[in-house]
């Protein structure tokens, strides 16, 4: 009761070996049949005390040359058969019943024919044995295909999913499943395929006897057959493999020469910007730690009344200390005053963009006003951001920066002001307004780093 114990459990450890090695490399490459060839290998040291390494090696050919047959000869069948008889059927699709059976007798009609070469050469009618045998290899490629959803869940609980692609709806539970019913099964039925009293008697003792022996010319042609097939799918396998290293080497090549220019072309864009940042700099006006503004009342500076449908808001009024920013994006500020206000929208416009900000900064000077025009609305705005424009709007010359989702900023130099309004074409009045009490004194002269893009009347 012991070894057919044993037996199952090397078969059980194999499919599950089998099923890691197509997890993270393919179930479709046939080398994972290995695995299979190493336990009959075990197998055979331990019930028949027979070993060698020509045995191995030729329990492992054949193992991948029978999966090999198995997962591509059997497609081949199908469209052959097909092709000749027109057999179209549920029964006979690719992960079917009917498949998975033929596979089963395919992989055990080659791995039971090398046994018996390898194991009793000298005995008679071996392909009709092997033959006989396979189909139990059938029934169980049969029954793998039927107990899937559960055999091969229970695999995949304890190897998990694969990495690569098996296909659609599951379609390596079958593969698991196979893995684990197929090789359990051959390896509990080759011990009555090859009884004891059918092998040569081994040495006194019962101490291992090393084989091979002596293999007839049918025997040496078909272990012939299966060497040259193992050797030919090997280096279609090493070709694709080294394919596929060189197309990831040349990949990561273009990569990292790609990834390079980018790395330069930023590197060349930040020198320059910072060339002209410090070209802007050395542009502001002396003195600007000294400067300072008289402060005015938020009435004489700002429109506290509605302006057509645009209720206003509380103002704000904010005086700002000169400062000079180092960091790289640097600039130069005077002392200043900010002057804040925003208008509402009437609530049946909606409530998307429904309010416009207006911010206007008085500046020492005007000459203040008209370099601090480059760092509106923000600092190195003509240097750092480049989707801006010079338009004219109510007859004035503005600047216009436009960004996706937000209102556009329309901003004006006018005397020792820079005024910024934030509308779009639904709230165009307030910057009507704001253009009739501050006039741009910019026109065509705006020279702070970018030059004018488009130009627009309305």
């Amino acid at each position: 009761m012991r070894f057919p114990v044993a037996t199952l459990m090397i078969g059980v450890l194999s499919g599950l070996a089998t099923a890691v090695a197509a997890r993270f490399w393919s179930g479709l490459n046939a080398f994972v049949g290995l695995f299979f060839g190493i336990a009959v290998s075990f197998l055979v040291w331990r019930k028949y005390k027979r070993h060698s390494a020509l045995l191995v090696t030729a329990l492992l050919a054949t193992s991948v040359a029978s999966y090999c047959a198995a997962i591509w000869g059997t497609p081949y069948l199908f469209s052959t058969a097909d092709r000749f008889l027109g057999w179209q059927n549920n029964f006979m699709e690719p992960f079917g019943p009917g498949t998975f059976a033929i596979a089963g007798f395919v992989g055990a009609l080659i791995f039971n024919l090398a046994l018996l070469l390898l194991l009793s050469p000298k005995g008679r009618l071996l392909l009709g044995k092997a033959a006989a045998w396979a189909c139990a290899g059938a029934l169980l490629g049969l029954l793998s295909a039927e107990l899937a959803k559960y055999a091969g869940a229970a695999v995949a609980a304890v190897v998990g999913i694969p990495w690569t692609d098996m296909g659609t709806n599951d379609y390596y539970l079958s593969l698991y499943s196979a893995y684990l019913v197929w090789q359990t099964g051959m390896c509990f039925l080759i011990p009555f395929m090859v009884p004891n009293d059918s092998l040569p008697p081994s040495q006194p003792g019962g101490s291992i006897q090393n084989l091979p022996v002596r293999l007839t010319t049918s025997g040496k042609v078909f272990f012939g057959v299966i060497f040259i097939v193992v050797a030919a799918y090997g280096c279609l396998f090493g070709r694709d493999l080294h394919r596929q290293w060189r197309y990831q080497r040349t990949d990561e090549l273009r990569r990292s020469i790609a990834q390079e220019r980018r790395t330069a072309a930023v590197r060349e864009k930040e020198q320059k910007q910072q060339a002209q940042i410090a070209e802007s700099i050395a542009e502001a006006p002396p003195g600007y730690e000294r400067t300072e503004v008289n402060k005015q009342s938020a009435e004489k500076v700002l429109v506290l009344s509605s302006i057509e449908r645009f209720s206003a808001r509380i103002p704000t009024v904010q005086g700002i200390p000169a400062r000079y920013s180092q960091t790289p994006n640097a600039y130069i500020l005077p002392a200043q005053v900010r002057y804040s206000i925003s208008y509402s929208r009437p609530a049946e416009d909606g409530p998307s963009l429904s309010v416009v900000n207006v911010v206007i900064s008085q500046y020492p000077t005007g000459a203040w006003a008209q370099y601090e025009l480059r760092n509106t609305p923000e600092p190195n705005m003509s240097i750092r951001n480049q989707p801006i424009e010079q338009v004219t709007k109510f007859g004035n010359d503005v600047m216009r920066y436009r960004v996706l989702n937000f209102l556009p900023a329309y901003y004006w130099i006018s005397d020792d002001k820079t005024i910024v309004v934030y509308c779009d074409a639904a709230s165009e009045a307030v910057l009507h307004r704001y253009l009739i009490k501050y006039p741009s004194s910019m026109g065509h002269a705006f020279t702070g780093g970018t030059e004018s893009a488009t130009k627009n009347n309305y």
